[in-house]
């Protein structure tokens, strides 16, 4: 049985916890779920450690991605398999370009939030 993880979409702490751990990994930054209806507490997710601040807060951002990247690549997923089910180029040639173009400004949103620009 394969467990489910906590479903997005998730944020990084840092702006709330940034703290001093160890000698080694000294720097720690969390990754909790959003929780905007007020029906539960936001949970966490995460922990990144990091050498310095810059490295534990770049690690949380693309953990805390994780979700809509995952939706990502299964939105790709769906539209190779309409893609190569479509025999005539009905999809392809009809809305396959614009579904396309739907994935291309999705996965852009995923990049800039995984490299802290979103």
């Amino acid at each position: 049985m394969t467990a489910a993880h906590i479903q997005g979409p998730w944020t990084d702490g840092n702006e709330a916890i940034l703290a001093k751990v160890d000698r080694v990994r000294p720097w720690v930054s969390t990754i909790f779920r959003k929780c905007h209806d007020g029906s539960e507490a936001n949970a966490l997710v995460a922990m990144c450690f990091g050498a310095t601040i810059e490295e534990a807060v770049a690690l949380s951002r693309l953990i805390a991605a994780a979700p809509e990247l995952l939706a990502l690549v299964e939105k790709i997923d769906r539209w190779i398999q309409r893609s190569e089910d479509d025999e005539d180029c009905e999809y392809l040639n009809g809305e396959g370009w614009d579904d396309l173009r739907i994935l291309q400004v999705v996965g852009r949103a995923a990049i800039a939030k995984a490299r802290g620009a979103a």
